[in-house]
């Protein structure tokens, strides 16, 4: 912008400080040289106004400051602001960070569940009451279970709460001791038969859980067909509407889900196809927190804690119904059973005449089944007996209520009484094939009692049967030597076995013999047999000892004369070698000798010369000696 003499209008307002401002209006005020306003004629004019527009700049200026400066102050505190919730941020994140986080499968109620979105059960208890004994706060999370442990598989979580141990996730994972027992039952629907155990799941279409332990053991079986359920809840719909045939889950979760969604034709069938105790699992190798849950265990089983996480959950465990439940209902039924008492007293008549038919009918069909009971009793080819031990079991009671509990030692010690239970037994009946067996002409002479049949040793084979039934068993079999009517001893099979439903009273024992002499004849034969076989053989390994001991004096005597003969050899070389050495020397002495010899005749020779000369000088001599002297 210009003036009115083409000078450029500027907003700007110089300050002694050296800052800049801006003006809200337009400035038209010029300085000479000397610093005064210079305008001219318009500047003489205007001089009143230009000082009242230095005093609105300076005002202005003012202004521009304590709001530049407010907003300097506005950014600080925003800024401080910010550093703070970045740093509480921070700190959260962090705090996050330092906790332990614990998963559990929220399918399993009431062990690990979600209410209203919380993790709640039994095990959720048990690990709040170990955290305060951990290094660093707990979270606990109830969620997909193949989802839990692949996190904590991963890292990205520290524990995976109530799993049981498997050959394939000890690969996986490491385990702490023991939190709590699992029993792994079948439940199936009520109307359905035959299904007791694992193999009879074969060709049955089975509900398991994803991630679970029963199905990493069904899957084992190929005849079984798996269907995977989401939920055990879903898993008992589809078995009420004929989805699946059954489902296995732990007992406690199932009967807890039957009870609190009040499903009706279901059971329990059988024993549990698995046992196993449940446990605080985390990644495999890090022993730092798998020793500190193990500290904590034991602090909290020590100091009762763990109890009382188990009684605060005792009404929970249900066969099919909570205790609570129970208790709601207990009034109820009460006053059910008032009117049904009412009930129960107008139909008792009739009930009383359909017994009465029923009873009638009952009987018919027990003396039918008696008497085919008595028909194949009679008619069986084995020697069988029914006999009554009523009086025995009450011997055997006033025993133990003296204190006896070791039988064997005391009748040991106490033969007699093994004769007098002998003679307590009673012999109710027996069939034909006993008669021919024993050459009786009668029962009656078989049903006087044992002592009839009993030799010394069957004795001893009663006393085994005492000890039997007295330790709580009902079947006993042994080999018995007994007598027959005439007298004569037999090998015999005895076997016993105590009616079903007489296990208080013994009053009905039913005992079968065979006869086995043939066979012990046989056997006898085949050990005397046996007997000589090893007689002879016996006889031929001395025979072949003998031989051996005499092939090894032959051999030492051989090698004896081998000795000798080397010996011999030896000195015959020895020998030769000194006659050689002799010879020599003997031809070397004849050799001297033939020089000495000829020396000595040579000498011999001259000597009888010089003996001649001599004799011939002494002739000479002794002729001149007689010869006269000359005159």
């Amino acid at each position: 912008m210009k003036n009115k003499k083409g000078h450029d209008i500027d907003h700007r307002v110089f300050l002694k400080s050296g800052e800049i401002r801006y003006a809200t209006e337009p400035c038209v005020t010029e300085y000479n040289e000397k610093g005064e306003a210079d305008g001219g004629a318009e500047g003489a004019d205007q001089g009143a106004g230009g000082a009242v527009m230095n005093t609105a700049m300076k005002m202005n200026s003012e202004a521009e400051t304590f709001l530049f400066q407010g907003k300097r102050l506005l950014a600080a505190i925003c800024g401080i602001m910010l550093l703070f919730l970045a740093l509480a941020a921070s700190s959260a994140e962090a705090t996050d960070e330092t906790k332990l986080l614990f998963l559990g499968n929220k399918n399993i109620a009431p062990v690990v569940y979600l209410d209203n979105g919380i993790p709640a059960g039994v095990v959720v208890d048990i690990v709040r009451a170990l955290a305060p004994h951990l290094p660093k706060p707990v979270e606990i999370k109830a969620m997909d279970w193949q989802e839990a442990q692949a996190l904590v598989a991963r890292g990205d979580a520290d524990a995976v709460i109530q799993i049981n141990a498997t050959e394939e996730r000890k690969k996986i994972y490491d385990f702490s001791d023991t939190l709590l027992e699992s029993q792994f039952s079948i439940f199936t629907s009520t109307g359905r038969v035959g299904i007791s155990g694992m193999s009879s799941l074969r060709g049955l279409r089975v509900g398991v859980e994803a991630g679970g332990l029963p199905r990493q053991l069904l899957e084992k079986e190929p005849l079984i067909q798996l269907h995977i359920i989401p939920n055990f809840l879903e898993g008992f719909k589809l078995l009420n509407n004929g989805t699946v045939d059954a489902v296995v889950v732990d007992y406690r979760v199932g009967a807890y889900i039957i009870a609190e969604n009040g499903l009706r034709n279901i059971k329990v069938t059988g024993m549990p196809i698995t046992s196993s105790f449940s446990a605080i699992a985390v990644k495999k190798g890090n022993t730092t927190l798998l020793n500190a849950i193990n500290s904590a265990l034991r602090i909290i089983k020590d100091d009762g804690a763990y109890d009382t996480v188990l009684k605060k959950w005792k009404p929970k465990e249900v066969v099919f119904q909570t205790r609570e439940q129970i208790r709601q209902r207990r009034d109820f039924v009460i006053i059910v059973v008032l009117l049904a008492l009412f009930l129960i007293a107008a139909a008792w008549t009739l009930t009383l005449r359909r017994e009465l038919v029923r009873r009638r009918a009952a009987e018919k069909r027990l003396g039918e089944n008696e008497a085919r009971f008595r028909a194949l009793f009679e008619d069986s080819p084995i020697s069988l007996w029914e006999e009554d031990f009523s009086r025995v079991k009450q011997q055997i009671d006033a025993l133990k209520t003296s204190g006896i509990s070791d039988f064997r030692a005391y009748f040991t010690e106490h033969p007699e009484e093994v004769v007098r239970c002998a003679h307590a037994t009673k012999i109710v009946a027996v069939n034909r094939a006993t008669l021919k067996l024993f050459k009786g002409d009668s029962q009656e002479q078989l049903l006087e009692g044992l002592d009839t049949v009993f030799s010394e040793e069957s004795f001893d084979i009663f006393r085994e049967e005492l000890i039997t039934l007295a330790s709580g068993g009902t079947q006993f079999e042994s080999e018995a030597i007994q007598k027959n009517m005439a007298g004569e001893k037999f090998d015999t099979i005895v076997r016993l076995s105590l009616a079903p439903g007489y296990e208080r009273s013994w009053e009905k024992v039913f005992v079968s013999v065979s006869d086995i002499t043939e066979r012990k004849q046989a056997e006898e034969a085949l050990h005397v047999k046996a007997a000589e076989l090893e007689e002879e053989v016996t006889e031929r390994q001395m025979a072949q000892e003998n031989l051996q001991e005499k092939a090894l004096l032959l051999e030492e005597e051989i090698e004896k004369r081998q000795k000798a003969q080397d010996e011999l050899e030896q000195l015959n070389d020895e020998l030769e070698q000194r006659v050689i050495q002799r010879t020599a020397e003997l031809e070397a002495r004849n050799a001297d000798l033939q020089k000495m010899n000829k020396v000595f005749v040579g000498r011999e020779l001259r000597m009888v010369e010089l003996k001649g000369r001599i004799k011939e000088l002494e002739g000479r001599h002794d002729g001149l000696l007689m010869e006269p002297p000359a005159s």
